[in-house]
């Protein structure tokens, strides 16, 4: 199978986000564990020939030198920011940060603007942007507790692209079986949902997801559908396997 892009500054590229910006295609995505790249082209076609630029890379010795996961661009008020999970070698202290190039061009050097997250300060990842309502909202999958047996879906309203407000809420979490395989629900064998993704159609907001396992083959795609008039109520949202 033909590689999406050519990223021959790090020799590999994983978990691609790819957005539609000034009648462009960008593809973000995660080089060598510490570092970060960005690849443009006029068309989705055209991402397969087109050679990535590494946009950050982070210092060692830090919070977020390690494990750079999921990295995702988005434009705010025509700023750039990229939202990535990021450790310092240790899976356990995961969390979500924010980069930022002050500038409208997704391909320019980006800086660490910052940890993003919620008063609980709980391990987080795949964190997302969702416009609704003329307000900002971030989700992400992320832990109850500080123990690795099951990750959920929280959202949080965002007091800017830097800031979110201090509650999150839950929306999601692996409830039906599903969800659970490939996994015990024990300690380093969690219960997932993860990876989500807004998705506007027909003027209906939904929210993609990842269920169960990435390590087994019953790795599913889901949804939940925004059903009721408050994004930020669980009872909103409806559950859907796609």
């Amino acid at each position: 199978m033909k590689k999406l892009w050519n990223f021959s500054a790090e020799k590999s590229s994983r978990d691609p986000n790819v957005v539609f910006y000034n009648g462009k295609y960008y593809a973000c995505f995660a080089g060598k564990e510490d570092s970060i790249g960005i690849c443009s082209s006029a068309s989705v076609e055209g991402l397969s020939e087109a050679e990535g630029k590494t946009v950050f890379k982070a210092p060692e010795g830090t919070a977020y030198s390690k494990q750079l996961w999921a990295p995702e661009l988005h434009v705010i008020n025509g700023k750039c920011y990229v939202y990535v999970a990021c450790d310092d070698g240790n899976n356990h202290t995961h969390r979500m940060y924010v980069l930022g190039n002050d500038s409208s061009d997704p391909e320019t050097k980006y800086r660490m603007l910052g940890k993003i997250g919620d008063e609980t300060d709980k391990w987080a990842i795949d964190g997302t942007v969702i416009t609704y309502g003329g307000e900002s909202y971030f989700v992400w999958s992320g832990w109850e507790s500080d123990v690795n047996v099951c990750q959920n879906l929280y959202i949080s309203k965002m007091k800017s692209p830097t800031e979110l407000e201090k509650e999150r809420y839950l929306i999601s979490t692996p409830e039906y079986d599903w969800e659970k395989l490939g996994a015990t629900g024990e300690e380093e064998s969690p219960f997932i949902n993860e990876g989500p993704y807004a998705l506007w159609l027909d003027g209906e907001l939904y929210l993609l997801y990842s269920g169960s396992g990435s390590w087994c083959e019953d790795y599913c795609i889901a949804y939940l559908k925004l059903t009721g008039d408050d994004i930020l109520n669980r009872a909103s949202w409806t559950k859907c396997k796609s």
